[in-house]
């Protein structure tokens, strides 16, 4: 069941609940367990409604010593335990104990650095999901166009789409990581403990990045399949590739003031990205030729390159389509983290690409694709501040991932 399904928590009287337990006050603590037992039974699937109710029976038990109290919290603490808590429950869990925890007398939603973190969680998210959306359109309209009975054709057509398979492995995994990392991060020493759902998240998480392919092998296959493809004429690689060498030799390239439609900055940002890729794997194919598998620290520095382009692409994309069909005022909050995330995205391509031409390249031929790298990443910075406060604020709002 997600998130969006369950019915609401009264976060106020949650938290004054908690304050009453650890301060050892009761004003009606029967009460309260008759309540969240309703709850509970309602919401079985709902962590929060099912550790509040263990809390209550212990809260019980201090005050009758009746150890009766703890057989039923145990019970509690072993359903909660048999409960997986998905994306969209990590992601109601984070943004409620956001709001429920206090330091300084307030809310720690209400600091800026929980913001921040809060809006690069939901940021994540979006461009992930999206890729995932993007990939598998494109997989099926290519299942689609073959016959449906020729099994090798269909599997041709799914193989298509390999390296894009591989890089929503690596970039989802490592997304995943971050957005559950911080999650232990705003629970604070409960994240860390086994009695709340942010330790297993935490725990069940980082498996992601070894199954199906290590996180490090899946990067070295992303430039690789590319040069299959390029090299079988699936892929025009060549002909981009001389067109790009005769754009780095020209003394200037376009500005962003040409187009003033919504996230064309973006979009501009999103093909000098490729550029970017192109280059760095253009350099890496000459330099090394049939032996670029061997360079396994320069494949990766192309991938991560590759897979933020691809994402930037494709935030890009979707937020378009969104503004198409809901306009701008409705979209802005997506149109925020797709700026966002470009902003963040070329910033981290430049050092990455920077890194990797400068472990191929030495002298002149250096200094020559240096400068073409400042030229490709050159970005007039936005306020991701403002932009991250806007997005947090939306899902504070809402108390749940509202994206």
């Amino acid at each position: 069941m997600s998130a969006d399904m369950r019915a609401p928590i009264c976060l106020t009287a949650v938290f004054c609940t908690v304050v009453a337990a650890m301060a050892g006050a009761s004003p009606d603590t029967d009460a309260q367990i008759a309540a969240y037992q309703k709850l509970a039974r309602t919401n079985p699937d709902n962590l929060h409604f099912q550790n509040t109710l263990a809390g209550a029976y212990i809260q019980k038990m201090r005050e009758t010593t009746d150890f009766a109290y703890i057989d039923r919290a145990s019970r509690v603490v072993e359903h909660v335990l048999s409960v997986e808590p998905g994306d969209d429950e990590a992601r109601r869990l984070r943004s409620e104990i956001a709001l429920e925890r206090h330091q300084f007398g307030k809310s720690i939603s209400s600091f800026g650095a929980i913001k921040a973190k809060l809006a690069e969680q939901a940021i994540r998210t979006w461009v992930g999901e999206s890729m995932i959306y993007r990939t598998l359109g494109m997989i099926e309209a290519g299942i689609g166009a073959v016959d449906a009975k020729d099994m090798d054709a269909r599997l041709r057509a799914i193989e298509e789409y390999a390296a894009e398979c591989s890089i929503i492995k690596v970039a989802l995994s490592e997304y995943c990581d971050y957005v559950v990392d911080e999650m232990v991060q705003i629970y604070g020493g409960y994240g860390y403990s086994a009695d709340y759902p942010a330790e297993r998240a935490y725990r069940d998480s980082r498996i992601n990045r070894i199954f199906e392919g290590t996180n490090e092998i899946n990067r070295m296959l992303i430039p690789g399949r590319l040069m299959k493809s390029a090299l079988s004429g699936r892929l025009a690689l060549l002909p981009a590739a001389q067109a790009l060498m005769d754009e780095v030799l020209s003394p200037q390239l376009g500005g962003f003031d040409d187009d003033d439609t919504t996230l064309a900055a973006e979009q501009k940002l999103a093909q000098n990205a490729k550029k970017v890729a192109l280059m760095t794997l253009g350099t890496a194919a000459q330099k090394y030729m049939m032996k670029l598998g061997d360079q396994q620290e320069i494949l990766m520095g192309i991938a991560d390159v590759i897979m933020d382009t691809y994402a930037m692409e494709t935030a890009v994309l979707r937020a378009r389509k969104l503004v198409e069909s809901q306009g701008e005022g409705a979209s802005a909050r997506y149109l925020d983290m797709t700026r966002v995330f470009c902003n963040d995205a070329v910033e981290r391509i430049e050092a990455r690409a920077k890194n990797t031409l400068a472990g191929m390249s030495e002298g002149d031929e250096l200094r020559m694709l240096l400068a073409a790298l400042r030229r490709f990443t050159k970005l007039q910075p936005m306020n991701t501040i403002a932009a991250r406060q806007r997005i947090a604020d939306e899902m504070i709002k809402g108390n749940k991932y509202t994206y």
